[in-house]
């Protein structure tokens, strides 16, 4: 019987947060920060790819941690605020595309990039790790942009059947509405054991694109931190549906004021 764990901040503080702002280093820059937190973790690859322009760069990295017996995988996300109007410009004018799972739609410049990225080989080394290592989990994790690719990396080895939803990781942090409410409703059904969006006060990025347009919707499960989110502050399990008004959505009004 599968067990839906809780969400623990000192985990996510400490184990996943540091991967996910490691993805925005070099690769000598994310062996160095992994070793210094994870002494025995592995460095496996990491993948850079161009975001639709020249001067704007996508990237994810995998690394093993044989003490945890997780392989990890983490999507770099958003670096500058023209990359930001970019992303915001191409989600809004450009159709959403059938998710990888087959559960609703969405932005096609998070599924471009993800596709970049996954034809360099993320999940097919991700497949080949499973092999190697039997019954280890897989932790996804990604920032802001890097949330939105980490879901549909997520999507995609559900859909692979690779392993179990609940031998998955995911927790994003920022991350933009990624899709649909169908591939909202589908990430719901199909990653219901350790899933969880963090968001804080008044960051923009979550509120990209407007829940009003195009049926953009995120999924559950939503950590609220209504605060700078130093050690021990307080946390909200957002329990009021999908897009609970009572946390990240009681900012959504400053999205129109941006």
């Amino acid at each position: 019987m599968y067990v839906v764990e809780t969400y623990k901040d000192n985990f996510i503080r400490l184990k996943i947060f540091p991967l996910a702002a490691a993805a925005y280093g070099s690769d000598k820059n994310i062996n160095d920060c992994l070793l210094q937190i994870y002494p025995d973790f592995q460095f496996v690859k990491n993948w850079v790819v161009t975001c639709q322009r020249k001067d704007h760069f996508c990237s994810a990295f995998i690394a093993v941690s044989f003490t945890d017996k997780a392989i990890v995988l983490s999507f770099r996300g958003t670096d500058s605020f023209w990359q930001l109007t970019h992303e915001v410009w191409q989600t809004i004018f450009r159709k959403k595309v059938p998710s990888v799972f087959g559960y609703g739609h969405v932005a096609f410049y998070f599924d471009d990039i993800f596709n970049q990225l996954d034809k360099k080989g993320v999940t097919e080394e991700i497949h080949y790790l499973l092999r190697q290592h039997k019954h280890y989990e897989v932790w996804i994790t990604g920032h802001s942009l890097g949330g939105a690719l980490a879901a549909i990396a997520a999507a995609k080895l559900i859909q692979s059947k690779e392993i179990g939803p609940d031998k998955i990781k995911l927790v994003t942090f920022g991350q933009p509405r990624t899709g649909d409410s169908g591939f909202a409703a589908g990430m719901n059904k199909n990653l219901p054991f350790f899933n969880y969006r963090v968001t804080r006060a008044r960051d923009l990025v979550v509120h990209v694109p407007p829940r009003t347009y195009e049926d953009y919707a995120h999924y559950k499960t939503e950590i609220f931190y209504d605060n700078d989110m130093k050690p021990g502050a307080k946390w909200k399990r957002c329990v009021g549906g999908d897009e609970d008004k009572d946390c990240a959505n009681r900012y959504g009004h400053y999205l129109y004021n941006f």
